[in-house]
């Protein structure tokens, strides 16, 4: 394991004799993230850390102790586009000629982010206002999301990939949920995955808010999280290359847990909402008490996430009244 500074990369030699584990450090509550070097051919490099000098001299490091130099990397797999593992891909095309593949979502904001970003955020206040949350609350969301802007890069995508895609031996299976472009990519000859955060060993990964085009309906990020993660199960894998934590071998027991851990959300949610009608901001307190974390975004989709799953089975309507999202129980009291 890295030393608790962060100095030290983390190489692993993983099950399959040609991937090979690099940790690097993160400011994010997760803690560090995998990327990982698939000594193939071509030289392929799966996720790309977070953008700052520490993390590219770790995974410089990483590379080098697997007996590669950054220049070698012929091709570049993103299993989604959130900064932390997106982040050092312009410095790699900088020094390596590879070819970058990834969802047509991640895609499309990697060559235009400023415009990802302003939609996300727009929509984000927005519906943040909806679910009941104070402006307070919003303004500091904005902060957080300012502070990312250093974080963001603009690169180029050779390949927008899709559900069944085929790039060199992995099959691409969509698994949207904890983000829109979630992807794994799977060798069904070796019965291994390269799975990003769709599972990570003992943590729950959250189903994050995704912005729509105006006119479009909200999506169910939790809802579509759970069948991703139904459907994943089915998949038949020893191991699975997570984006944080060390490689799980058994996808199916760890989708159980996430699972199970899902339910017993939905139940508490429940029984709050048995109480009477809630705002998502107003459910958010009762699971999470007063939120002053910065990152509260990501509880309020937690929430909001467990409404959702209510009103998907039946068992919980919502209505907006004066700009405001309310959901209450379908079974009132007698």
């Amino acid at each position: 394991m890295s030393e608790a500074s962060g100095r030290t990369a983390t190489v692993e030699a993983a099950k399959t004799p040609e991937v090979v584990r690099i940790e690097l450090p993160t400011h994010y509550p997760i803690g560090p993230v995998n990327v990982f070097l698939i000594k193939d051919d071509p030289l392929t490099l799966v996720d790309a850390g977070l953008n700052n000098d520490e993390s590219w001299a770790l995974v410089q490091q990483g590379v080098r102790d697997a007996g590669c130099e950054m220049s070698d990397i012929e091709r570049v797999l993103l299993t989604h586009g959130h900064t932390d593992h997106v982040g050092l891909l312009r410095r790699l095309l900088d020094v390596a000629d590879a070819k970058v593949y990834a969802h047509t979502y991640c895609a499309e904001r990697l060559r235009d982010p400023e415009m990802g970003e302003a939609l996300a955020s727009a929509y984000i206040f927005d519906m943040l206002l909806e679910c009941g949350v104070p402006e307070s609350h919003i303004d500091k969301v904005r902060e957080v999301r300012a502070s990312f802007k250093d974080l963001r890069i603009t690169a180029p995508v050779d390949g927008d990939l899709e559900h069944g895609d085929t790039i060199g031996r992995y099959t691409v299976h969509h698994a949207p949920g904890h983000s829109p472009a979630d992807i794994l990519f799977v060798d069904v000859d070796a019965r291994t995955a390269l799975t990003g955060d769709h599972i990570i060993e003992s943590v729950t990964p959250v189903a994050m808010l995704r912005p729509v085009a105006p006119g479009e309906p909200r999506p169910k990020m939790l809802v579509e999280f759970m069948n991703s993660l139904r459907a994943t199960r089915e998949l038949d894998l020893d191991v699975c290359y997570s984006g944080h934590g060390k490689p799980i071998h058994d996808h199916r027991a760890a989708i159980d847990t996430i699972l199970s851990k899902q339910e017993r959300r939905t139940n508490r949610v429940r029984t709050i909402l048995a109480e009477g009608e809630v705002t998502p901001y107003q459910m958010c307190q009762s699971l999470f008490g007063e939120l002053k974390d910065a990152f509260m975004h990501m509880s309020m989709a937690v929430a909001l996430g467990h409404l959702d799953v209510l009103e998907e089975s039946g068992e919980a309507v919502s209505e907006t009244r004066d700009g405001v999202l309310y959901f209450r129980t379908a079974y009132p009291k007698r």
